[in-house]
């Protein structure tokens, strides 16, 4: 139960007892004769009244409330499930005749989703993940492996696989090596065994950090033998995926020319057409008054946004009463 309606059941035990002892001292009055009695009666009459009128003015605004501020953790689900229905349909689109392109075996691929800064990179991978079936029975979420290209560190294809080894073993000391590097083929092989039970996502933020050269290292050094020597075993292939995705968060990406690579372009900025019509659909469910004028409140959003689809999640959040913003969702 929420707290909102613990405390108006609270409230409303109080009214049911102050209205019983109003009542009781009613009673009395109506059957004393005693003019002192009688005086000190009506003033408990009068403190009770006053308590009720308190109280139901405290149910009141709390039942307001309640009807305005559903409960957070639907409220949530439903504000996320409806910002999944607002545009990147074409990429979401193009991601799948993609991705099923991929099968029926071996289902190993790579993605780069490139836009300008604030395009919502992160947000449209996310659901591009809504969109790759789990392993089921039983049902099996996916293992997400992650790396970020801020560290300047991570820009060539060995430190990639020494940053993947210490994901995938943990320790460091458990991770096979030759001369000295992790084993690219055992690691392979540790990649096998979870891709009997369930998929294996690699997710590469900041990718338009990387020079040319680089990107091509690590596509060609990293990516292509990890995706090779998973190809060898295809018998467990038949529902799991090994998947690559690269965000790049500039719009230009430095390799414009790489065959194994599939590049999702996110270049729509939001109108106030599409902001309108995804409002009106799903009013209902979201935490906006009635009374708002959804042009208005378009108008304000594009103003606070500028279209900018990131700055644009974050005000509809705050507009549906999220404080959080879409960021609390954005974690693997």
């Amino acid at each position: 139960m929420a707290a909102i309606d613990l405390k108006i059941k609270t409230l409303q035990k109080q009214q049911e007892l102050a209205e019983k002892s109003y009542q009781a001292a009613a009673e009395k009055l109506s059957c004393t004769n005693d003019p002192d009695t009688a005086v000190k009666l009506e003033e408990t009459m009068n403190q009770w009244y006053e308590k009720m009128t308190r109280l139901e003015n405290e149910l009141e605004t709390l039942k307001n409330v309640a009807q305005v501020t559903p409960n957070i953790a639907q409220n949530e689900t439903d504000l996320r499930e409806a910002l999944y229905d607002l545009n990147y349909v074409h990429e979401v689109q193009e991601f799948e005749l993609q991705r099923r392109s991929l099968t029926p075996r071996p289902q190993v691929g790579s993605f780069l989703l490139h836009g300008q800064e604030g395009a919502g990179q992160r947000w449209l991978l996310h659901r591009l993940v809504e969109c790759i079936p789990k392993r089921d029975n039983p049902p099996q979420p996916h293992l997400f492996i992650s790396f970020d290209f801020k560290m300047p560190g991570l820009r060539n294809s060995d430190k990639l696989w020494e940053e993947l080894a210490h994901q995938v073993y943990k320790d460091p000391n458990r991770c096979p090596k030759i001369n000295g590097k992790p084993n690219q083929t055992e690691i392979s092989r540790q990649l096998h065994q979870w891709l009997k039970k369930q998929s294996v996502i690699l997710v590469a933020d900041n990718a338009q950090k990387l020079q040319e050269n680089q990107f091509n290292d690590i596509l060609n050094h990293f990516w292509l033998p990890l995706a090779e020597n998973t190809k060898h075993d295809l018998k467990f292939m038949n529902k799991s995926w090994l998947l690559l995705f690269l965000l790049d968060h500039k719009g230009q990406p430095e390799s414009e020319q790489f065959p194994h690579l599939f590049k999702l372009t996110i270049a729509h900025e939001f109108c106030d057409h599409d902001l309108i019509e995804w409002f009106d659909y799903y009013r209902e469910s979201l935490t906006i008054s009635q009374t708002t004028r959804l042009d208005e409140l378009v108008s304000e959003i594009l103003e606070y946004s500028g279209g900018i689809p990131e700055y644009a999640f974050e005000r509809i959040c705050y507009h549906c009463n999220w404080e959080k913003g879409v960021d609390a969702w954005l974690k693997f």
